[in-house]
């Protein structure tokens, strides 16, 4: 339907921003500690839904089951 159209290039400096330091043997270690909050947050979360009466509790262990899983998908 669009073959008519030439693929836009992208440059190849568009990924240079990513942090490429290491620490401790983490190759881009900022990059990838920045998501450890979103696993912290997601199983505390997790952890205290398991003790509470909370309403729609499937719901909110579903959301925070994708915050955890973000931030290992994520790093």
């Amino acid at each position: 339907m669009i073959s008519f159209l030439d693929p836009i290039h992208q440059d190849p400096a568009y990924h240079q921003f990513v942090d490429v330091r290491s620490w401790l043997g983490v190759p881009n270690a900022w990059n990838v500690l920045s998501n450890l909050p979103f696993v912290i947050v997601g199983l505390a979360a997790l952890q205290w839904l398991a003790h509470q009466p909370v309403p729609q509790r499937k719901m909110w262990m579903v959301f925070f089951i994708g915050i955890t899983l973000t931030g290992f998908g994520s790093a």
